[in-house]
């Protein structure tokens, strides 16, 4: 879904409302990895948390579901930063990458030397600003410093959504969340975060059936996954209840 000039003035502060409607658009549900890859397909990604816990790293290798591994087969080049020196070690020790992952503190000036090796399309945060205590001064230190290195490509986001069904367990008195994660965002507040940031949301899409569905709501995601499979299109219907939240986004002036 594309942002109205009426979102814009809210979310740059231009205009306020205390019950704000931000009309919510769907879209083919692909998976959060598949529609990354129709993003950035045939472009130069820089892939910031690319390594993943040391210990999924070959599962999702045997499983063809390691996203490093995926964009390297899908993207023109692509160049991986990390700060879990463990994963670090491996990936490169293994060979696992095109180029060796780099550890780098985003937010500085390590990122420097990789904005020297080349020229990105797209930079790539998944599944970060929910472990983050303060995501919007994380974006901003990042923007802040890739602008300084030239960069003038494109922002792809991808964060938990809040109104995916999956959270909506009957379960009474129990929470059953990520022990790391501190934040739940919804279209409207991950969008606000950015911009926030100085990077500005032109689309948000949403990804992800419910994985470990309960009741009706699973056998619900159950039954239009199987219908998209046969049909050979995934499914719109409820989109905005998927699992993530995927933005992209440019540092630039709010559009007119």
């Amino acid at each position: 879904m594309r942002l109205t000039k009426e979102d814009y003035r809210y979310l740059t502060a231009e205009a306020f409302s205390n019950r704000y409607q931000m009309k919510l658009v769907n879209n083919p549900l692909y998976s959060r990895t598949e529609e990354i890859l129709r993003i950035a397909s045939g472009g130069t990604v820089l892939h910031i948390g690319c390594c993943d816990h040391l210990e999924l790293i070959d599962q999702k290798i045997k499983n063809h579901t390691w996203l490093q591994g995926l964009l390297e087969e899908n993207c023109k080049d692509v160049y991986g930063v990390d700060i879990n020196r463990q994963a670090i070690d491996y990936v490169n020790k293994e060979r696992l990458t095109r180029h060796p992952v780099v550890w780098a503190d985003v937010t500085a000036s390590d990122l420097q030397g990789i904005f020297c090796r080349a020229s990105f399309d797209f930079i790539l945060l998944g599944e970060i600003l929910e472990h983050l205590d303060d995501p919007v001064t994380f974006l901003r230190s990042l923007r802040q410093n890739c602008a300084q290195n030239g960069f003038d490509g494109r922002y792809i986001l991808t964060v938990p959504n809040a109104f995916c069904l999956q959270q909506r367990r009957y379960r009474k008195g129990i929470e059953i969340v990520n022990s790391e994660h501190k934040y739940w965002f919804t279209p409207y507040t991950a969008a606000k975060v950015m911009v926030q940031a100085g990077i500005i949301p032109e689309e948000i899409r949403f990804a992800d059936y419910v994985r470990r569905g309960c009741g009706g709501n699973g056998i619900a995601n159950l039954y239009y996954k199987i219908v998209g499979k046969l049909t050979g299109k995934p499914s719109s219907h409820r989109s905005y209840r998927g699992g993530q939240l995927i933005l992209i986004g440019k540092g630039c002036d709010v559009p007119k």
